[in-house]
């Protein structure tokens, strides 16, 4: 009886626990089938204060407004050149990509690009994956107007 009492409070205590460490997971916005949380928001600020380290001087609620139409804008990049592009074919593109944003960034290497990102809490995947996307749409619209172009 007495270990039954013991394992009855380790479980109240485990259960309580848990409650209290749950993460509110809200949707902010939804592309076709596709959703945008507010971690992804989170995530997309750390990126962006990364890229912009003036955007801390606006408020909280403007740079939430910018991340989550920075995510919105990128998903339907994404939808559109996943229709033209095979994303793992172009994985060559990314490594100019990666060696310009390190110039532009001031940083040496990539051993130091990954220590910069995981002081920030930021993954590496992501960040390529974004600077890929970026490259390609760059591309996709050189490519559609550069006949335009007089």
């Amino acid at each position: 009886m007495k270990y039954i009492i013991i394992f009855i409070t380790y479980l109240i205590f485990i259960g309580y626990n848990n409650l209290s460490l749950a993460i509110d997971i809200q949707i902010r916005a939804k592309v076709k089938n596709e959703i945008i949380t507010n971690i992804d928001i989170k995530h997309e600020i750390k990126y962006l204060i990364f890229l912009n380290p003036k955007l801390k001087e606006l408020k909280e609620s403007k740079i939430e407004e910018i991340a989550k139409n920075s995510l919105i804008t990128e998903m339907i990049k994404r939808m559109e050149l996943e229709k033209i592009y095979d994303f793992n074919e172009s994985s060559k593109i990314i490594n100019v990509l990666e060696a310009n944003f390190f110039k532009r960034k001031k940083i040496n290497d990539k051993e130091e690009f990954l220590n910069i990102l995981k002081s920030k809490g930021m993954k590496y995947e992501k960040i390529r994956n974004k600077l890929q996307l970026e490259g390609l749409w760059n591309q996709f619209i050189y490519k559609q107007y550069f006949n335009n172009v007089k």
